[in-house]
């Protein structure tokens, strides 16, 4: 019984690794900067993730039975979550059975990995080393093909807090290792140093301030919790002053500095979407893979007047509020609590916590916990499933069991109860290769399609494939792709509608510019009292959107709505002179949406063009 119990205790963390580790497959065929896309094939992913840790889940079904037993505080809290998150599956249409298992996924690997978390504790160093060795090769060719240091986590913002992350891991490792082979303390710290060097180098060309202000946080808490009580007192007494002076010298020196810094970050208005749309939707929220969907009816105008608009919003830049609008008030104090009361445990109990690799897990979650205040490190890999299996981990630290890592914990069950969970959970782990088999084949389908359609300019290729991935799969971005694909390249306009009413089957319904196409494509058929709603909601979700705007004033002409139509016109004027442009560039704005999107990116040339014409 006890070598089963360690069969188990070593297999099921390990496949689960594994499978977190073939997010994006192609990852480790990457042997120069010159292979694109490798983002868009996916194997596993959050939703399948979530079904393979219940599958093993139901495989430690008596492990679950001892953590309840012993501790019900996270299982109830759980139930506050998975109310809502079942409530969308069975209230919303379009809701699939994969975006239920991405809602679950929140709960579904944090308590697979609480069951398992000796072994994950175990297991994780190696992993977090084996990680950091990939990011630098991907840093390397970063380097020499003259990208930015996005890394292996696909941005560069999100890649400095990885580096935080897995930098001290690698290095724990290394030392470990080097101590057991015998190595002096001077080669062991050259040999640690090259490493420190390269995570501070790349970490600098990252240039994040999330990840800047995650370092500073995590540093200055180190230093207070390694000093000793009385110092303690100095040390925030000092930082208190410090912060004083820091405030009246940008209130004094640095108002207009900090003026600009705010208005030409994005984040501000999405937060203020983000919060309108909680309290529209605060008992049950929106369901976090309608979130995009929803948002888009919430977003400010000022958000399309920064530099760095984009057409898709589809998190705030802030874990907090997209978990609040997702699951509602009561899930997200449930959620809250789940995430924040380890945090604060550990720091109560740090000093009786002696294991290193327990204080690098929690100082690596308090990182990313404090970086996804202000990006997307909770909704992007590697750092969203890290996040949740340190997350398993604490658990195991703050509602600890007795039985949950000893032989005990393998006490029978009835032998009908033991088949029944069995059987279920075989089934599950054969749903999660059928699912990750149909992601893997969409995906590659999509790719396929995206590189003939932008890459090698054959359009009839680029549609064929396409419509391939649509087969296998119905996502929105392989229905928009098709879409534009059909209405820019192939100019099928019937076509483009089929794409695009595809959607409504979809947890995104409102996806990009999806409304206004469809919108102008009715106009353009002589059906404009069709197309008008479609118009109008287009501009509810651009309102400064020139294009659309001019289609509303030339659709209400046509159905003779004068009022509504100088409407549009005075509020096309307006949009324009917010862009710095003005009615002679209109045509320049029709012909390239992204211009009316991003003005800034007007070549200077094209803009005298217009000018002159």
């Amino acid at each position: 019984m006890l070598s089963n119990f360690k069969r188990r205790e070593f297999a099921y963390p390990f496949f689960f690794l594994i499978a977190a580790s073939l997010f994006y497959p192609l990852l480790f065929l990457k042997y120069s900067s010159s292979l694109s896309m490798i983002s868009i094939i996916n194997f596993f992913t959050p939703a399948s993730l979530s079904l393979l840790a219940l599958a093993f889940f139901l495989l430690s079904m008596n492990r679950a039975i001892n953590a309840f037993s012993e501790n019900k505080t996270p299982f109830l809290l759980a139930a506050v979550v998975l109310l809502p998150a079942f409530l969308h599956f069975f209230i919303i249409e379009q809701y699939s059975f994969e975006n239920l298992l991405y809602a679950l996924s929140y709960l579904s690997i944090p308590f697979f990995c609480y069951f398992y978390a000796e072994s994950f504790e175990k297991m994780l160093p190696v992993y977090m080393a084996i990680l950091w060795l990939a990011n630098l090769y991907y840093s390397v060719l970063s380097f020499f093909g003259g990208h930015e240091f996005s890394g292996i986590a696909g941005n560069r913002n999100w890649n400095a807090t990885f580096l935080i992350v897995t930098t001290p891991f690698l290095l724990y490792f290394m030392y470990k290792k080097m101590k057991e082979k015998g190595y002096g303390n001077a080669i062991i710290f050259i040999s640690c140093l090259i490493p420190v060097l390269l995570s501070l180098y790349i970490f600098y060309k990252c240039d994040s301030r999330g990840g800047l202000l995650a370092l500073i946080l995590l540093l200055l808490l180190y230093i207070f919790m390694s000093l000793k009580s009385r110092m303690k007192k100095f040390f925030i007494a000092a930082f208190l002053l410090i912060s004083i002076i820091l405030v009246i010298f940008f209130c004094l020196k640095g108002t207009d500095k900090m003026a600009e810094l705010i208005a030409h970050d994005v984040r501000l208005p999405l937060w203020e979407g983000t919060l309108n749309m909680i309290k529209d939707n605060i008992f049950l929220g929106t369901g976090p893979a309608r979130f995009e969907s929803e948002f888009s009816s919430y977003c400010p105008a000022e958000y399309f007047l920064n530099h760095h608009v984009a057409v898709r919003n589809d998190h705030p830049h802030n874990h907090f509020l997209f978990f609040a609008s997702s699951f509602g008030i009561f899930a997200f104090v449930a959620w809250v609590f789940l995430l924040i009361y380890p945090i604060f445990l550990f720091l109560m109990n740090y000093d009786k916590e002696k294991k290193i690799v327990a204080r690098l897990l929690f100082f690596a979650f308090l990182a990313m916990t404090i970086h996804s205040m202000f990006d997307m490190i909770y909704a992007q890999w590697p750092t969203n499933i890290l996040s949740l299996m340190i997350l398993g981990v604490l658990w195991a630290k703050t509602w600890p069991c007795s039985d949950i890592s000893g032989e005990r914990a393998w006490s029978p069950l009835p032998i009908w109860q033991k088949s029944f969970f069995f059987i279920f959970g075989i089934f599950f782990i054969i749903l999660t290769l059928a699912l990750s088999f149909r992601t893997f084949y969409s995906s590659n389908f999509l790719r396929n399609g995206i590189i003939y359609g932008e890459e090698r300019k054959k359009y009839e290729n680029a549609a064929s494939y396409l419509g391939k991935a649509l087969v296998v799969k119905k996502t929105p971005m392989a229905i928009y792709k098709a879409a534009m694909n059909s209405y820019f390249k192939l100019e099928n306009p019937d076509l483009t509608l089929y794409y695009l009413y595809m959607l409504n089957e979809t947890s995104a319904p409102n996806f990009a510019h999806s409304s206004g196409f469809i919108g102008n494509i009715l106009c353009r058929k002589g059906k404009v009292r069709e197309g008008l709603p479609w118009l109008k909601k287009e501009n509810l979700h651009f309102p400064l959107s020139a294009g659309t705007l001019h289609n509303l004033f030339k659709a209400y002409t046509i159905l003779g709505m004068p009022r509504d139509a100088e409407d549009s016109y005075k509020r096309l004027l307006i949009a324009l002179s917010f862009k710095g442009l003005e009615l002679k560039h209109l045509p320049l704005l029709l012909e390239n949406p992204e211009f009316d999107l991003c003005p800034d990116k007007i070549p200077p040339d094209s803009l005298r063009e217009g000018e002159a014409n």
